[in-house]
């Protein structure tokens, strides 16, 4: 059974043992399949099964609660999940594999815009290494992978005394008394431009990405997504010309970066590549630094930004004649 870690909003880390059992179902599986005692369920399966009478009356005895899958997309069963969460003693988010950063945005949702305070228990393929930034995105318990150890784990959880930003845990209001001054949050700046201005300024960037269509055949824009590359995206729909959109899937983008890029795709009709750094050179970093190693060098931030960045762009932007890259 996995090592559990308990870490409750304003208390201490502790190693604790668990009293729910983790089923993880398979199509087709029934109350024979369903563990006696206190079971934590796919919330798939929840959404199948627990209108049943004989898996609703468990959950009214608190036996059964439920864990949220990668792909499951809690948004979208607002309903489901609130009613649910009147019955789910503790709430689980499964890590299929510890690169898979898709769970903290679920963690942040569950915490955020349902308003869960409960428990909230990181499973599947938890790391050491991944025990704090779980910790400040809403996770209150950490079920280890079996190779982990414990004692490291609250180690880590110990091991920050100042904050320098706000998380679920605690602001940074606390270092007020250091003297450290908070930046001033940035403001859309007072602009005079009329509109005839800006018609005329996004006729010349179009005028331009039409002179670049003419003189080169393969054109490519790298998109973040931020603010002037949407500018920039709607110049290329308007412009007619062909130039292939990407972007940077690192592997560490939270999931509202990643469902934005599907929505440009829908509103203006076009596909943007995704663009994702190769495994092995995800391993060797992470077994020579860690998940979260950048943090502590300008060598492992570095060596971060190499392989799930630099790497993957020079595959992209390589030297081919006629290529042109916005």
């Amino acid at each position: 059974m996995p090592k559990l870690i308990r870490f409750q909003k304003g208390g201490e880390p502790q190693i604790s043992p668990s009293d729910w059992q983790v089923f993880r179902a398979t199509e087709g599986e029934e109350s024979a399949a369903l563990l006696p005692g206190k079971v934590i369920v796919p919330f798939s399966w929840w959404t199948s099964h627990g209108t049943k009478d004989q898996y609703h009356q468990r959950a009214l005895k608190g036996e059964i609660s439920v864990w949220f899958g990668s792909d499951d997309d809690v948004l979208a069963h607002r309903d489901v999940i609130l009613a649910g969460l009147k019955l789910w003693p503790i709430l689980a988010v499964d890590f299929p594999i510890f690169r898979d950063g898709r769970g903290y945005s679920t963690a942040a949702l569950l915490r955020d815009r349902f308003g869960w305070s409960g428990e909230l228990r990181a499973i599947g393929d938890v790391l050491v290494d991944q025990i704090l930034p779980l910790s400040r995105v809403g996770f209150d318990s950490f079920a280890l992978r079996n190779d982990q150890s414990p004692e490291v784990a609250i180690r880590q959880l110990k091991s920050i005394s100042d904050r320098l930003q706000d998380d679920w845990r605690a602001n940074r209001s606390q270092v007020a008394s250091s003297g450290i001054k908070k930046p001033a949050l940035w403001s859309i700046p007072n602009n005079t431009i009329t509109d005839l201005q800006i018609k005329a300024r996004a006729d010349e960037l179009i005028a331009r990405l039409q002179a670049i269509g003419k003189d080169h055949r393969d054109i490519r824009f790298a998109t973040s997504l931020a603010a002037e590359d949407m500018v920039i995206t709607d110049a290329i729909v308007a412009s007619g010309v062909p130039i292939a959109l990407f972007t940077l899937e690192t592997g560490r983008l939270h999931q509202e970066t990643i469902d934005m890029v599907t929505t440009v795709e829908q509103h203006y009709k076009i596909a943007i590549k995704r663009v994702y750094p190769k495994p092995t050179d995800i391993d060797a970093y992470v077994d020579r630094f860690g998940l979260n190693g950048f943090y502590d060098s300008e060598e492992a931030k570095k060596a971060c930004c190499g392989a799930r960045k630099v790497k993957p762009l020079n595959i992209v932007t390589g030297k081919q004649i006629g290529r042109a890259h916005v």
